[in-house]
């Protein structure tokens, strides 16, 4: 495993991470998803519901790229007004 000369010393890699690193010690998942979220929604977008990332549609045989889920739309059978 490598190791920078920072981890060695133990020593922070930047002064920014060391003052970034006492202001939040335990972020859970939920903070994270809920900050970034609120971050874009400030800008005006606009947050859609969750979306299953297993596809009820049989002619999908793998999910990649988080586009599976738009599938209906593109395809006219779900209408989201935005």
């Amino acid at each position: 495993m490598a190791v920078s000369l920072a981890q060695e010393q133990n020593q922070p890699v930047t002064e920014e991470l060391e003052e970034n690193k006492s202001k939040d010690p335990l972020v859970s998942g939920d903070s994270i998803r809920r900050r970034f979220l609120d971050f874009y929604a400030s800008h005006g977008h606009k947050i859609l519901p969750s979306a299953s990332l297993v596809p009820d549609d049989p002619t999908v045989l793998l999910t990649i790229a988080g586009m599976v889920q738009f599938k209906p739309i593109f395809l006219g059978k779900v209408w989201y007004k935005i």
